[in-house]
């Protein structure tokens, strides 16, 4: 009879052990699922956010140039390059402050002399030579230009530089108007999308 007993109870015990076989496979099959989606999800927020992130930033980018490139067409700018006087500055200063108040993003609007040296920085900073800068030499060579990330000579801020050269009546560069956009701005950006699981490369 005890014997019959233990046979029942192993029996029992493995009816119990082969129903919840199915029902552990069932359990770690649905973790596995949630998981996978869990991660397609974070792949799919990420992605999303790193477009808006891209598009904020191509259209900063689009922005700025266009005012840069219509600066840069301005009868007054273009005389001042050539020929400077101080009525000139005062007009030319008052231009390119203006474009800051229109962005209202405390970024730098310079221009810049054919020797590289720069003549008006609405932001006050000391006036530095360019000549040996990229951003320069590609605006010597009549072209429009965006900047890697770089080290702003006057301040030490990492910035990207966006130029557009300005041109005398014969097409010949004379100087160039460039936009500093700082990256602290960008930071700020991307910390109101920030949810602590975002990294961003600029490149």
């Amino acid at each position: 009879m005890e014997i019959s007993k233990g046979i029942r109870a192993k029996i029992f015990m493995l009816f119990i052990v082969m129903a919840a076989i199915p029902f552990v496979i069932l359990v770690t099959a649905s973790a596995i699922n949630t998981i996978a989606e869990l991660e397609e999800s974070y792949k799919q927020n990420s992605l999303l956010r790193n477009i808006i992130i891209s598009e904020h930033i191509s259209d900063l980018i689009s922005r700025n140039q266009a005012v840069l490139q219509s600066i840069a067409m301005s009868p007054t700018v273009i005389e001042f390059l050539q020929k400077p006087t101080e009525e000139k500055r005062d007009y030319v200063t008052k231009i390119l402050n203006d474009t800051d108040e229109i962005f209202d993003d405390n970024n730098l609007t310079a221009l810049t002399g054919a020797d590289g040296w720069q003549i008006i920085r609405t932001d006050g900073s000391t006036l530095v030579n360019l000549k040996k800068r990229q951003h320069f030499q590609e605006a010597m060579k009549g072209r429009s230009y965006v900047s890697d990330i770089i080290s702003s000579m006057s301040t030490g801020k990492l910035v990207i530089v966006i130029e557009t050269p300005v041109l005398d009546l014969a097409g010949k560069p004379i100087g160039m108007i460039q936009r500093n956009f700082d990256l602290t701005a960008l930071q700020d950006y991307v910390m109101t999308l920030d949810d602590s699981e975002i990294y961003v490369d600029i490149m």
